[in-house]
């Protein structure tokens, strides 16, 4: 059983908290098995993404959107992981034949941006959950650490 969100997103709870950005995933997925992309819930999908994106031209989320999902979903720090996440979305809407083109690239300079500073991606915020309440951030890309809320 899914509920249909106004973000075009299924899911089988309401309020998703972390781990918004990433459930856009399911598009670059339909797009492998090619399915079609110009569905209405795939175009909120995107527009929803296209909302989130940060000035810097990154995404991120927050820990916030547990408690306030309609304000904080998809808002945060820009974060590697969650750019990453985005971008595969956004060049399969593109190839899709969305009007992406310069949300995709500000992801991309965001992204080289981030490691041209570091000469690493670091993600230090927290980027996804294994369970409601307890978000998990790559560091390094490497073993996860584990945040309370």
């Amino acid at each position: 059983f899914f509920f249909q969100a106004e973000d075009g997103i299924r899911d089988f709870c309401l309020s998703r908290g972390l781990g918004d950005v990433y459930k856009r995933q399911v598009f670059p997925g339909l797009a492998s098995v090619g399915y079609n992309l110009q569905e209405e819930w795939l175009r909120k999908s995107v527009n929803w993404l296209l909302d989130k994106q940060n000035a810097d031209g990154g995404f991120g989320e927050s820990c916030l959107s547990y408690k306030d999902p309609h304000q904080y979903a998809g808002r945060g720090v820009s974060t590697p992981s969650q750019t990453a996440w985005a971008l595969f979305v956004l060049i399969e809407a593109y190839k899709a034949k969305y009007p992406v083109r310069e949300q995709m690239d500000k992801a991309v300079d965001y992204l080289l941006n981030d490691f041209d500073r570091k000469n690493d991606w670091d993600d230090t915020a927290p980027t996804g959950t294994g369970h409601r309440g307890l978000p998990v951030s790559y560091t390094h890309l490497t073993l996860p650490t584990i945040y309370s809320v």
